[in-house]
């Protein structure tokens, strides 16, 4: 995403010389100095004080002295907003598939909103178990988004003791059906996430691999590898996993990927949104293993989930294969019935396994039928992926859908 300018409100100037001036004061009477009568002229008028001259400055001249130039001065410097992932170009989303920015406010921004397209201005969201401390996430549906060649415009307004800041981004949305097959490699890409902060990082063999940024682990760190499509899709990947984060987030880890991603269904205006809708192929810790789930949640209501895992091992800076699939199944006439996923786990040194795990969301979480992204996700783990490699693959009916016998669990 391309800022544009940092501008600050004019009549900012004279504010910061009187809440320096506060500041003076209430150290004056933190060390119990007398005010000088000068010191208020000092505030006010700087550059007439000092050619005026004083050869005796009082203590509480000094303290005005320091604070003006801490708060006119040090703090300009630092930014307010630091960019996580601010995009230049997001492709097609669908439904409650939103567009997001992420990033983090200095600590010392007292307040900040926040308009798209000359919108109305809104809270900068900052609470939720998707977000922690000073970091942000902005969430932009589909309906609010100008499609290209249209340039999307964002603005961010932050305030402090000292100053207010508006930082102006550009970006692209792009609704054109996402093109399969399709080869994502992280190299020199522009990282478009969900939630979390994200890097590209070099592997031992010197492949660029993405992976949640050294100290930003935590709830659902998601990055998304492409829009929305209805197309099946088959999904390849590899996974080397570092480590997990539980002595700071939790006892609960797992990581792979998302294979339909279709975002976070939830009441209007409610934000950061609490739901989801999503198929996913991954290592769960709770079950030790590695499996399919399914699992679809509204707002604050229970999620509905079916889920089916097996048994395997899981080694620090171990290398895994991934290989998942997922398709729609519909009936003769062309009506959804389903859709059935299957995948394929094993550690990157041994041989490919023969036998897919399956698994179909009637069974417990049914998906609503549409347009879904594929993802990448890590919770409270430090994993790097390579390369996705994905594939169309057509939907099928029911008659010839593949059939398989998994172990299920269900809650």
């Amino acid at each position: 995403m391309r800022k544009r300018y940092a501008s600050e409100s004019l009549n900012n100037w004279p504010r910061r010389r009187i809440a320096a001036l506060r500041v003076a004061h209430s150290l004056t009477n933190l060390f119990d100095m007398p005010r000088s009568p000068r010191a208020a002229r000092l505030a006010l008028h700087l550059s007439r004080s000092f050619n005026q001259g004083f050869p005796k400055p009082a203590p509480s001249v000094i303290l005005v002295f320091i604070a003006l130039t801490a708060g006119c001065g040090y703090f300009d410097d630092q930014p307010l907003i630091t960019p996580h992932h601010f995009p230049d170009e997001f492709s097609r989303r669908h439904g409650h598939f939103t567009a997001n920015v992420t990033g983090s406010l200095h600590d010392d921004v007292s307040d900040a909103r926040y308009r798209l397209n000359d919108g109305d201005w809104q809270p900068l969201p900052k609470v939720g178990k998707r977000v922690s401390g000073n970091q942000f996430t902005l969430e932009f549906p589909v309906d609010t988004l100008l499609a290209k060649p249209e340039i999307n415009r964002l603005e961010i307004e932050t305030e402090t003791f000292w100053r207010t800041e508006i930082s102006n981004y550009e970006f692209i949305y792009n609704p054109d059906p996402v093109d399969l097959p399709r080869l994502v490699n992280w190299r020199n890409a522009d990282l478009v996430a969900d939630d979390g902060y994200w890097e590209v990082v070099s592997g031992d063999d010197g492949e660029a691999r993405v992976r949640p940024k050294s100290g930003f682990e935590g709830y659902d760190r998601i990055l998304i590898v492409i829009g929305a499509t209805g197309a099946g899709r088959h999904i390849e990947t590899d996974l080397i996993y570092r480590g997990a984060s539980i002595e700071k987030h939790g006892h609960e880890y797992g990581f792979g990927v998302l294979p339909l991603w279709g975002g976070r269904p939830d009441d209007p205006g409610v934000t950061p949104k609490r739901g989801w809708s999503f198929s996913l192929a991954w290592y769960w810790n709770r079950y030790k293993g590695a499996g399919n789930e399914f699992s679809y949640k509204h707002g604050s209501e229970k999620p509905a989930w079916v889920n089916g895992y097996r048994n395997v091992p899981l080694l620090e800076n171990g290398k895994y294969r991934l290989i998942v699939e997922v398709w729609p199944v519909v009936d003769a006439d062309g009506n959804h019935l389903r859709y059935t996923q299957r995948m394929k786990w094993w550690p990157a040194d041994q041989k490919e396994p023969a036998h897919w795990q399956q698994l179909s969301d009637v069974e417990g979480a049914p998906l609503p039928p549409g347009e879904y992204g594929v993802a990448l996700i890590c919770y409270r783990t430090q994993v790097e992926f390579g390369p996705v490699r994905i594939d169309p693959l057509p939907e099928q009916i029911a008659e010839e859908e593949i059939s398989e016998n998994v172990r299920q669990a269900v809650h």
